[in-house]
C-alpha cells in the first residue's frame, strides 16, 4: 500500500465519512470503455470489491487486494459506524447498510 494510500485512508478515518466509494465518474468511464481499458464485461461481477480494470501501475489483482486491505482498516476499525446506519432514519441508507451485512 503506497503512502499516499495510507494517507488518504488516514484522512477518511479522522472525518468518519458514511462509506468510502468513489462515485462513477461517466466522462471517465467514456474513455474506458473507448481505449478498451475496461476488462470485465460480465456486469453481475460488478460490485464495490471486484476491479474491473488494471491501473497504470496496479494489476487487477493487485487492486483487489488492495482495496481488500482499505475495507479491512477503514471498515474493520470502526463496525460502530455501520451499526449507526443500519439504524438511520434515511431508508436507503438504512437498506444499504443492511445489504452489506449479507
Amino acid at each position: 500500500m503506497s503512502c499516499r494510500s495510507q494517507q488518504g485512508l488516514y484522512i477518511r478515518s479522522r472525518v468518519d465519512p458514511e462509506n468510502q466509494t468513489v462515485p462513477a465518474d461517466p466522462p471517465l468511464w467514456s474513455e474506458a470503455m473507448r481505449k478498451s481499458w475496461i476488462e470485465e464485461d460480465d456486469f453481475s461481477r460488478y460490485d464495490m470489491l471486484y476491479p474491473i480494470m488494471s491501473t497504470k501501475h496496479l494489476t487487477r489483482d493487485e487492486v483487489s487486494r488492495a482495496t481488500t486491505w482499505c475495507q479491512k482498516n477503514f471498515v474493520g476499525k470502526k463496525p460502530g459506524r455501520y451499526l449507526k446506519g443500519m439504524l438511520s432514519r434515511h431508508p436507503v441508507r438504512r437498506r444499504l447498510h443492511w445489504w452489506f451485512l449479507f
